[in-house]
This record gives C-alpha cells, structure tokens and sequence, in this order.
C-alpha cells in the first residue's frame, strides 16, 4: 500500500535520517524536515496529518502531499484513484470496499470428519500496483513513478538534460514479479540495476488451517468454545497477555491462569506480558508472576515503565536527563539504561505565581515523561509547563487510561487523568508509548522475533488491548473478567464507523481458564 496508508490509529514513530543528513523527514510531505533538536515540532506536525486523516476498516489514511500530484490528496486503498476532497474520498472508500465485498466467492469446503460440508469464503488481497522510488524510496503509483523520478532527477541534478528511464522486465509472471532497472541517459547507477519488487501480488489464504479458525470481517466477536479452541491455539506460535483483569485481579489470581500459561508454555509457544501500569518494574511483576503460580521469567514482562525508557534510549536518541512524573519503579528503569532523572516523589508548593512561574529548573532536562503518580501536584505540573515551554523538550506519556477498575465496580483516576493535565497546561500533544500504541508491540517482535499473523493478543480492555492487537494485524481475544463486555464489543461492530472497528474481537471467553480444555486434551 502507499506510504500515506498505515494499519491502526496511532501517529508513526519517525527515526533520524541515515542517508542524506540526520534531520526528521514526515513520511507524508515531500519537503518537511525538523532538524534534531525540534523534535517536539515533529509531533505537533504530525498531529496536523492526524486530524486531517481519514479512518477506514482499521487504517489510517493520511493525506498526501508527496508531489505525485500538483495538489494535496488521498490514495485509495482498493485502487489507484486519488482525491483531493475528503468527502468524496470517503464515498469513494465506501463504494470500493462495497464493490469488492460482493466480488468475494463463497467456495465449498469438503466435508471432514467431525462435521458435514459448510460454506466458507475464500479472501483475496489484491493490493495496489505500487514501486519504491530508488531515490526517494517513497511507495509511487506505477503510472505516476516515471514523472516523479524525473522531478526528483530535475531538483537534484539542475546542471544536467538527464531523463529518468525505467525498465521493467516479468521474471516470474505467476507470482508477477519484476525486476526493476532505473538508468540515466549517460550513464546508470549500478546500486539501483536488477532489484526485484513484488507488485500485484495475489495474497490467499486457502489452507485449512485459515478455514478451520478464521472468518470475514463480518463473523468477528464470536464466542471461542468447544471444537474453536485447539484450531485457533495451533494457529499461533506467541500468545500475548494483557495482566489486570486477564491473569488476574487486584491481587487475586483468576482461577485457572496460572495453567493456562504454564500450559501454553509447554506446548511450545512463546507467552510475553504486556501491561500499561507504570507503577513497577519487570523484576517486579516476575516476582509477582511467580508468587502466583505463574512460569515467568523477567524477559517475557513489558510493562510501560519499561517500554517508555526504551522509547527516549533507542527511538529519541536521548541525550539528557528526564523531568519524571511518575512511580519510583520507572526511575529504576531508566536507570537501567542510563537514563538520569529528576522529579520523583512529593514537590510541595511554595511562594506566590511569579516564584512558581519562575521556579528552578534543571538545564540538562531534554524530555518530560508522564506516568503514574501518587504525589501528583500542582507544583509538578507547573514544572512539567515550564520545561515543555522549550520547543525541543520531548513531551512522552506511558499511557491514556483514564480509569484503573477496582473490586465491586469503584474505579480511581488513571495515567490519562495526570497526562490530559500536562498536555492542557503546555498545549502541546504527547507521543504515548503503551497500548494501542504499536511501540509495545515492536518492542516483543525487535526482541523475540516475534510474526504477526501467529500471534494472539489476549485483553480485557476493548480501547487498548483488542485495539492493539487489531493495529498490529495480530488475532484477538478478549476475556470478560475485566473492564469490557460483549455488549460493549457489539456496540462498535453495529456502529458503521470505521475507527470503532479495531475494538471489536475476533473472539470472547468468559476467561481464559476457558482454554484449559483444549490444553490438557
């Protein structure tokens, strides 16, 4: 698909330039670049896109301004049309994927040995003819690359007549397979000769493993039971478990998870924990793990506190200190990959506005980053305004929950509450790393090898562990001893709104325990 069109609903995560100078180049613009130090206005700018996009069958579609054509518009995802007006956009996405749903053959499947002849259909992806741009390495239409690569040679190479040329030759007509040869009148450059790009590819899903555990769209939220189970459980090789409300509850364990896991485990699939709470590190909720029965190893923990200082190390490039609204476990963290920070624990108020809005502030401090906090106070916020008023201070926060649950129904405020405050005070927009953030997942795939389309994503939470794993193309099950209900999952699949969508599951049980059945047989 084009670059402007990117699975999920969250912002994406830009690294510095490698090739030609290490600014910050938006990925939708042909001509916008931030140098290092205005990464802060990477975000704001990046937020623009955002509300400007449009929302559809779990995609973000940006709009482009890549110079494939003379003004700003939309790729479709279905074709190889472009508009410049979002309504019209918007019908246009809408009578695609209404003309495409009707092309879908309904084919029959053999009857097996557990069951008579059923009908299932048969998907197929036809994705949009594209090329990468050897130059700019931007995803063009094929009609339109040949113009753009002149243009691109024109702006580049003024004192010169040269003319793009692009030659593409079938190697493999059954899979349509190109090879691609890009050459300048007098003379060629030799790292671009015979690259090979996959175009029009024709992705099926036929086998019986698809057949047997996988539905169209319109058959999701179903509940996983009886002959479901085993099928979906041998579809994958990596389980991921949200904890709160999934393996357990406050300090009780859910009956039956610890089996689950231990189980999974020894049948040979990787089983990783991936949390929002901020409040402890990894050794901490191994330590936990294991008090409960779990078989679990620090490693296989990725919690926010963890994940939002390996955010500011690997992704930012910190070089700096941190101004930390958080817990004491995520000083540890950042710690631990040396990360210096400041601001933990009470900041009690003193003296009269002109002292707060002239307050001591550390000038090694690079980035403000937001988490949970029990001695959240005014005077942290009023310091958490005053860094964020520097343009390049990073602006980070753990997470968005507004609520933490609690036992019988009552609830406290969560992360969001703290975060919403520091993005009113500073007016600017934070860049958060825990769920439906992708970056919790690229954190367990960088680290374990980890496919998508075998593995599952296992929540209670509809907005942040099934938005999750529907952004990241992973299968989803969502478990009712937490915070979401099926009546809730059903609300957004009748919805009609594309954005609604990636909340709704592939499965529900009434909790994983539900799995053991198919384990232990």
């Amino acid at each position: 698909m084009h670059i402007t069109i990117q699975q999920g609903r969250s912002l994406p995560v830009l690294n510095r330039c490698t090739t030609c100078c290490r600014n910050y180049h938006c990925p939708f613009c042909c001509t916008t670049v931030f140098l290092p130090q205005k990464y802060s206005k990477v975000t704001t700018h990046l937020n623009c896109h955002f509300k400007r996009a449009v929302f559809h069958e779990g995609y973000t579609i940006h709009r482009c301004s890549l110079n494939c054509r003379q003004k700003c518009h939309f790729h479709c995802m279905y074709c190889e049309s472009t508009l410049s007006r979002k309504p019209d956009f918007v019908k246009h996405l809408y009578l695609c994927n209404k003309k495409l749903r009707a092309q879908i053959p309904s084919v029959p499947t053999p009857a097996s040995a557990t069951g008579p002849t059923r009908s299932l259909q048969r998907v197929v992806v036809r994705p949009v003819v594209q090329k990468k741009c050897p130059l700019c390495k931007v995803l063009i239409t094929k009609r339109n690359l040949k113009k753009h690569m002149e243009r691109k040679q024109a702006g580049e190479h003024e004192d010169t007549i040269a003319a793009s040329l692009l030659q593409s030759e079938c190697v493999d007509p059954e899979n349509e397979v190109y090879t691609v040869q890009k050459s300048l009148l007098g003379g060629s450059i030799p790292e671009f000769q015979n690259k090979v790009w996959v175009e029009n590819q024709h992705v099926s899903w036929e086998s019986a493993e698809y057949q047997e555990n996988m539905e169209p769209s319109g058959s999701k939220c179903r509940r996983l039971s009886g002959a479901l189970v085993k099928p979906l459980l041998d579809s994958v090789d990596c389980v991921l478990f949200d904890c709160d409300g999934v393996i357990w509850r406050g300090g009780q364990v859910i009956p039956g998870a610890p089996q689950v896991i231990n189980l999974l485990k020894e049948n040979g699939k990787k089983v990783f924990f991936v949390t929002n709470n901020s409040t402890k590190t990894r050794r901490m909720y191994a330590d936990k793990l294991a008090a409960l029965g779990f078989n679990a190893s620090e490693e296989e923990v990725f919690g926010t506190a963890y994940c939002s200082a390996m955010y500011l190390k690997t992704v930012c490039g910190l070089e700096g200190k941190v101004y930390l609204i958080g817990s004491p476990a995520m000083r540890q963290e950042l710690e631990a990959v040396g990360i210096q920070q400041t601001g933990v624990g009470p900041d009690p108020i003193s003296g009269k506005q002109t002292d707060w809005a002239n307050v001591e502030l550390d000038p090694e401090v690079k980035a403000v980053l937001v988490g949970f906090d029990e001695h959240f106070s005014y005077m942290k916020l009023n310091r958490a305004l005053q860094y964020l008023s520097q343009q390049d201070c990073l602006f980070v926060g753990t997470n968005r929950d507004t609520r933490l649950p609690l036992e019988g129904g009552k609830a406290v405020p969560g992360t969001g509450c703290l975060l919403q405050a520091v993005k009113t005070a500073a007016q600017r927009q934070a860049q958060t790393v825990g769920k439906p953030n992708q970056f919790m997942f690229d954190c367990v795939a960088s680290q374990f090898h980890v496919t998508r389309d075998r593995c599952l994503m296992v929540g209670d939470r509809l907005d942040t562990d099934i938005m999750l794993g529907s952004s990241c193309g992973l299968k989803t099950l969502l478990t009712l001893t937490g915070i979401s209900t099926v009546a809730d999952a059903e609300a957004h699949q009748s919805s009609g709104r594309a954005d609604r969508q990636g909340m709704v599951p592939d499965y529900y049980v009434e909790s994983i325990a539900d799995l053991l059945p198919a384990l232990q047989g």
